[in-house]
């Protein structure tokens, strides 16, 4: 993502995150790319949820990733998991994997795709013919981001956090009530 784009992205999601969903606060974890912002929430005792802000590298996008850990620390080296039955496709969702689970934020609504929020009206390397990226001029300074880029990343932050609040909350509060059950 474009410098100036992913620090828009990433201090506007802070300010959203802690305005409407304080419960979380931002975490520094040293094994994801310092591009990406993880946050926080020690749901229970021995219980901790994550959401973590992916931005991608080549591209003007984004994604959320979430995961829930007994062990209280993010689980980075965890695959990503499946975590809702979906039974036209036969598939039964995945069990924790020592007290650890993650997956994407996507995989908790219809359709069930790897959904990414495209955060720039500006074509982006990523959009270039390979013409187009042959004859491309790296050294031309990164173009400003203009206003229709601030629309389409704050649409697409409402978005986002619209979903966090519709689907991750819920998940995690039904995640803790079963965890409790258990103990």
């Amino acid at each position: 993502m474009k410098s100036k784009l992913g620090h828009t992205l990433r201090k506007q999601f802070d300010r959203r995150l802690e305005k409407e969903l304080g419960q979380f606060s931002l975490e520094k974890c040293e094994e994801l790319p310092g591009t990406d912002r993880l946050y926080e929430w020690r749901i229970a005792e021995g219980l901790t949820a994550y959401v973590l802000l992916v931005i991608a590298e080549r591209a003007n996008d984004f994604t959320i990733e979430l995961a829930w850990s007994r062990g209280g620390t993010f689980p980075t080296n965890l695959r990503l998991l499946t975590p809702v039955d979906i039974p036209e496709c036969d598939i039964v969702r995945d069990e924790p994997e020592e007290g650890n689970y993650r997956f994407r934020l996507s995989s908790l609504w219809d359709p069930r795709e790897d959904h990414w929020w495209h955060v720039s009206a500006q074509r982006g390397l990523e959009d270039l013919s390979a013409d187009e990226f042959l004859d491309y001029d790296f050294t031309t300074a990164e173009p400003d981001v203009n206003e229709e880029d601030l629309r389409l990343l704050d649409s697409c932050v409402d978005d986002a956090m619209m979903r966090i609040h519709k689907h991750a909350v819920p998940y995690f509060e039904k995640v803790t009530q079963e965890e409790l059950k258990t103990r």
